[in-house]
């Protein structure tokens, strides 16, 4: 699937001079528009599901919006974080990708955007501040403001274009792309004036492919604020987020560099147009490489679990591929391998199993105090690929006709990753990799991982400030 919407985008982009669709402030709003396409097709289940809580989601909207909270005068170095990222980790809930950097950075603070579904965390590092939701945002949700658009038909032919091609209500699609226009216009505003006060010299981002992420960015384009994404999962040729395949100079809502895990994910971005080479750069990854040195204390759930069986498994569930139902018909294949299933911190899917051979997870939970539980890691396509090489864990990919990993083959390697189709390959192949020395799989994962991130990260401010000066 992913695959056909990058096809389709990119039709569409070689088809139409998407780039003169714009806001009347002068915002071009393509780069905005094509993830939002994305998001919608792939998306569509997550979507309903909040429709179905507004009520609830309203409520905290109101709250949000009548809560008076003190903003700190001036920063050197921020994020923005949402809640939906963060994972306990010493009983805190922590943004595993930029809350590493308070270890270099002083005065850096994280700012904490809302759950999509409404809520926020109670405990949380100290350094993180909770920004409000300005009520312009409930009124959108309630009743979407006229935005001018300059090129209106344009953006409502290739709408209509894209819903008919993947077979959507094109109603529904428009609704959501313009009400998402609303609250990406609002939150612009509503981050301008912030910044405006605050002054920080650079903002660092994850995942900056998102309505709020996008309108952070562009906030900080406007003001002349530097900002950096970091990677924060999979990157694969197809993926909307880092891959551009026609070429443009429309870098609005884009920040200005990506600091990826390795020059292996690097090599893909440049593959394509939405980065420019030069801004494209090799950081690693501090938490995973936090981890690796700490050892994490192992979860005690998974591990009294891990105990029964000869053999265990750690399966990543994920917003798309149906491994629930997978782990399901192999679990009684061999009752004597175990199956700890972690649903997606994102899916809203309450998961209840029969067998006694699979565990469920808290969805929160720390991956890695999950992994030195575990034999064997088992996915469809997400970043625990990589994460559990780092730990000595072989994988087990499961292929999945919408989950396309283009530009990652690499790692389905036949030595320490393996593709399996049917849930009757699963026993053989866990017997067959389970005792595969963990030296061997650490060794791999330097093809992935650049090493000393912090100090990495670091020198690479250091450099974009110097340049900046």
């Amino acid at each position: 699937m992913f695959s056909e919407i990058a096809d389709k985008i990119t039709s569409i982009e070689q088809k139409y001079d998407v780039d003169k669709i714009q806001l009347d402030d002068g915002t071009k709003i393509w780069n905005l528009v094509r993830i939002l396409l994305s998001y919608y097709s792939i998306n569509t289940g997550i979507i309903q599901d909040e429709e179905r809580n507004k009520i609830k989601k309203t409520l905290f909207l109101l709250k949000e919006s009548v809560t008076s909270r003190r903003d700190p005068t001036h920063v050197a170095y921020c994020a923005v974080s949402d809640v939906d990222a963060q994972k306990k980790y010493h009983e805190l809930y922590y943004d595993s990708y930029v809350d590493p950097l308070h270890e270099i950075f002083n005065d850096y603070y994280v700012f904490d955007w809302p759950s999509q579904k409404g809520g926020r965390h109670k405990n949380i590092l100290k350094n993180h501040i909770k920004l409000n939701i300005p009520l312009s945002v409930l009124i959108e949700k309630i009743k979407p403001s006229t935005q001018i658009i300059n090129n209106e038909i344009l953006l409502i032919r290739v709408i209509n274009e894209f819903a008919s091609y993947f077979d959507i209500d094109p109603e529904n699609l428009r609704r959501y792309v313009y009400e998402s226009i609303g609250i990406f216009v609002i939150v612009k505003k509503h981050i301008k004036r912030k910044f405006k006060k605050m002054v920080p010299s650079l903002v660092f981002i994850r995942a900056a492919f998102g309505r709020f992420q996008m309108a952070v960015v562009q906030a900080c384009r406007e003001l002349h604020i530097k900002t950096i994404e970091l990677q924060h999962g999979l990157i694969f040729e197809d993926h909307i987020g880092y891959i551009k395949k026609t070429k443009s100079n429309n870098r609005d809502c884009l920040p200005d560099e990506i600091y990826t895990w390795g020059a292996f994910f690097s090599n893909i971005i440049k593959k394509g147009y939405l980065f420019p080479e030069k801004s494209i750069r090799e950081a690693g990854f501090p938490f995973m490489e936090k981890m690796v040195n700490e050892q994490p204390e192992q979860d005690e759930q998974a591990k009294s679990f891990s105990k029964k069986f000869k053999s265990t498994v750690l399966v990543a569930g994920e917003t798309i591929g149906d491994i629930d139902t997978f782990i399901k018909k192999a679990s009684v294949l061999d009752k004597e391998i175990g199956y700890i299933f972690k649903p997606h911190p994102r899916d809203v899917k309450e998961y209840v199993f029969s067998e006694k051979n699979i565990m469920v997870s808290d969805r929160k939970i720390n991956y890695y105090s999950l992994l030195p539980c575990v034999d064997v890691n088992m996915t469809v396509s997400s970043t625990t690929m990589f994460d559990s090489i780092c730990f000595g864990v072989p994988n087990i990919i499961v292929y999945h006709k919408d989950a396309n990993i283009i530009g990652v083959a690499d790692i389905v390697d036949n030595e320490i990753t393996y593709l399996v189709k049917q849930p009757n390959e699963l026993p053989e192949m866990i017997k067959k990799i389970k005792n595969m020395p963990k030296t061997k799989i650490i060794e791999k994962s330097k093809i992935f991982f650049k090493n000393n991130s912090l100090q990495e990260i670091k020198k690479m401010v250091d450099e974009v400030i110097k340049q900046e000066m």
